[in-house]
């Protein structure tokens, strides 16, 4: 299992110690705050779990959120949000300021980022049942950063849904391609001048995947990628061409396929 910790409780070096007092044997990921533990049991049903100490995510879904970079005091939507992990790693990422609006379609999925805010005691997020294909005006050029991880055929993470190369097909792939157009048209109008947009999805496809950002690119050259990519770790930086990160599954024994890339407005 993918751990990391509450960052409003802990930082790295305490939550080492922690690890080491729980008798768990653990690793450090390569992703930053992640720890890759072993026979450590059920940790959901983990009594310091559910008071918020640490939170089970992978290291891919970490790595996204990484990306955005945001300040403290930053305005931030996570455009498709639950169960929350990522929303909630950008509110601790800012220790506990600034905004995070936490979209998600589904009621029942609204109330899983709620769950995930009150167990982390995390104050400045705003869990919000919304369709993100459809503009909310009251934030239009406002918001420092979004989160799009676009829903996806999920072919990086097809040894944890194996069942994804049973129903997937070629007609299915289109329609994902044409929802993952209208979330960048939608949610890049947000970004206020000099704020940036993270999209990533955990699949391997060039057609959801650069290809969908070299045409964004075309219709709003208005934004541009993050070139220097300084949220990408070390270790990866062999994955990370002409500003997106391709992590193929398999190659990190940690970390499921994924792709992120950065896009900064400029103008």
């Amino acid at each position: 299992e993918t751990v990391r910790p509450n960052l409003i409780d802990m930082n790295d070096e305490a939550f080492e110690r922690y690890l080491t007092s729980r008798g768990w044997e653990w690793k450090k990921g390569i992703v930053p705050h992640s720890y890759h533990v072993l026979r450590a049991g059920d940790l959901p049903s983990d009594p310091d779990f559910r008071r918020g100490l640490f939170t089970v995510q992978g290291a891919s879904s970490m790595l996204a959120a990484e990306a955005l970079a945001p300040r403290n005091g930053s305005m931030l939507i996570d455009a498709c949000a639950a169960p929350g992990g990522k929303a909630s790693l950008l509110c601790e990422l800012m220790q506990g300021t600034g905004r995070v609006y936490a979209y998600e379609l589904h009621e029942h999925r609204v109330e899983l980022i709620k769950n995930t805010a009150k167990r982390l005691r995390l104050y400045n997020m705003r869990p919000i049942q919304a369709d993100a294909t459809v503009l909310r005006a009251d934030n239009v050029g406002l918001i420092d950063g979004v989160l799009l991880d676009a829903p996806c055929s999920g072919l990086g993470v097809m040894h944890n849904k194996p069942d994804i190369k049973y129903r997937l097909k070629e007609t299915n792939l289109e329609e994902i391609a044409a929802l993952q157009k209208r979330l960048l048209d939608t949610c890049c109008q947000y970004v206020k001048r000099g704020g940036a947009m993270v999209y990533s999805t955990c699949t391997i496809l060039p057609e959801e995947n650069g290809e969908q950002v070299d045409a964004f690119l075309e219709r709003y050259p208005e934004f541009a990628l993050d070139l220097e990519g300084r949220w990408v770790p070390e270790a990866l930086r062999g994955d990370f061409v002409d500003g997106k990160l391709q992590l193929l599954p398999g190659k990190y024994p940690e970390i499921d396929g994924f792709f992120i890339a950065k896009l900064i407005r400029r103008g």
